[in-house]
């Protein structure tokens, strides 16, 4: 995905528009999760998005962005 590469460029140059390159892969993220759930390979895009979200929770604290897992 061409947004991914943009968003590494970013990261290495000026990150001006990282922001908005992260909100394009977001985005298309999203347009994927719809599409699947048009084509039946999922129930729903919530609950793929319920499950990124408990995952994420269980390894970062929200409050202050510290890790709490570290993958071991």
């Amino acid at each position: 995905m061409k947004e991914i590469q943009e968003a590494k460029d970013e990261i290495n140059t000026h990150k001006v528009f990282l922001e908005d390159e992260l909100w394009d892969v977001m985005w298309y993220s999203l347009c994927l999760l719809n599409g699947l759930k048009q084509e039946g390979e999922i129930t729903s895009a919530e609950k793929v998005l319920e499950r990124a979200w408990n995952n994420f929770s269980q390894r970062i604290d929200v409050e202050t962005g510290a890790y709490k897992w570290d993958g071991d």
